[in-house]
């Protein structure tokens, strides 16, 4: 019921089901133009994960006043669909600045865009329970005015915590690494628990679902803030 409200529209949000996206537009900044507007978001869901099982958390960003793609994947699996992305980003505006991330899988797809020809100007790179889990990408000296965030539960049990920090070395010395206490892997969306057996079944949340989201979503407004700030239109 709350995922079906959060794909309404009203006087804060404008919410545009396209093909293989859905597009949460602030109504605040529809008068602005490319060059003085905030960062918007891309988001992959996570493995099997229906899209709009994040709909209530990119909705929120959204009223925080960023435009959000919650892009929609083949078979549910985000890496057969790294490049729609882009794809989504044409719908919004290719001009101005733009942060790229995903939820588990999801996290590895936008991984794959950003260090794609197409994802080269992209601004920053958001980690929701994910790591970049690729062999050939490298993003740990990327150009200065790239931002990354990485989020995590301490009660997660699907995330690969020996790959997550071994892959640390692939991410720019200035990432900023956020541990939710009390989280846990599907806290990062709206779709129920991981039960298990596959990936692996979850840790129990130990906080409210509602108190991860919100830790969530102030994380990631921030870090669009910051983004906004630091990485000026035209650099």
């Amino acid at each position: 019921k709350e995922a079906i409200e959060a794909l309404a529209s009203d006087e804060k949000v404008r919410v545009v089901e396209e093909k293989n996206v859905t597009l949460f537009l602030p109504t605040s900044e529809e008068k602005d133009n490319e060059d003085n507007s905030p960062p918007a978001f891309v988001f992959y869901p996570g493995a099997l994960v229906h899209p709009h099982a994040y709909a209530r958390l990119m909705r929120r960003i959204a009223e925080g006043g960023f435009p959000v793609a919650l892009v929609h994947v083949p078979y549910r699996m985000a890496i057969f669909g790294s490049g729609r992305g882009h794809e989504a980003r044409k719908l919004v505006g290719l001009g101005r600045r733009w942060v790229a991330g995903g939820h588990s899988l999801g996290g590895v797809a936008a991984t794959m865009y950003v260090a794609s020809p197409f994802g080269k100007d992209v601004r920053g790179l958001i980690y929701w329970a994910s790591y970049p889990n690729l062999k050939h990408v490298d993003l740990s000296s990327r150009e200065t005015g790239f931002h990354v965030l990485s989020i995590t539960g301490d009660s997660d049990k699907v995330i690969r915590r020996e790959a997550y920090e071994r892959q640390k070395v692939k991410l720019p010395p200035s990432t900023d690494y956020q541990v939710i206490k009390g989280g846990n892997h599907a806290g990062f969306g709206d779709y129920g628990e991981h039960t298990g057996p596959w990936p692996r079944v979850d840790g129990p949340r130990k906080i409210s679902l509602g108190e991860q989201h919100d830790q969530i979503i102030d994380l990631t407004i921030n870090f669009l803030k910051k983004v906004q700030l630091q990485s000026p239109v035209g650099e």
